[in-house]
């Protein structure tokens, strides 16, 4: 309910008191609906996967306060230590997708819409399926070797997942996100279009970013 409360609110954004009062019974044409503009460019992709590694990494510290604790600065070096010098976590004594010691949810979920939300950003940029997945790719391993590794061993199933995992679900939101475009602005539209790219049309909302 907060997440489609959180969907309505930006749907609604920047929506007069007139408009809200009276809604034209008759839907715009699709023409009039804001689309984003593929630029081609790495600016937005950049900022965008920046912002979702730091979101990610101030998310770890208030679900696992102890585990992501900042203060611990020698734990960190050693951990960033054992990062680069060993390779990445693979127990064959656990299930692939757990292999990582981390619940198998996390992995296929947590990682898979990580992933998505690199590369569905990426695509809405003007870059190529291929493209995208090595923004993907690239941006998970700055998760894994840079941002998580102090405090833990880089996944080996989570640097083969995320790209794939966001690959497969970030092509679908893309796409996703496309067809609801092409059709007359709807209020059911909109929401449907804010919650399959929530942090895409706050940033187009708000910041007033291009793509």
């Amino acid at each position: 309910m907060v997440f489609l409360g959180l969907a309505f609110a930006i749907a609604t954004a920047g929506l007069s008191a007139a408009q809200t009062g009276a809604i034209d019974r008759e839907p715009a044409p699709a023409s009039q609906r804001p689309e984003p503009q593929a630029e081609g460019g790495w600016r937005i992709p950049v900022l965008h996967a920046a912002g979702t590694l730091a979101a990610m990494r101030i998310s770890a510290s208030i679900v696992w306060p102890q585990a992501y604790d900042p203060t611990r600065l020698p734990d960190q070096f050693r951990g960033l230590e054992r990062a680069w010098s060993r390779l990445p976590e693979f127990r064959r004594d656990r299930p692939l997708l757990g292999s990582d010691g981390d619940p198998w949810t996390i992995n296929v979920f947590g990682h898979g819409l990580f992933g998505s939300e690199i590369y569905a950003r990426t695509r809405q940029c003007g870059h190529g399926p291929a493209a995208s997945a090595a923004a993907v790719a690239a941006t998970s391993f700055a998760w894994e070797y840079v941002v998580e590794a102090p405090y833990k061993r880089p996944s080996a199933v989570d640097l083969v997942w995320t790209p794939l995992g966001g690959l497969v679900f970030g092509e679908l939101r893309f796409q996703l996100g496309r067809w609801l475009r092409e059709g007359a602005s709807t209020p059911v539209r909109t929401i449907l279009l804010v919650a399959t790219d929530p942090f895409g049309e706050l940033e187009r909302r708000v910041f007033g970013t291009r793509c």
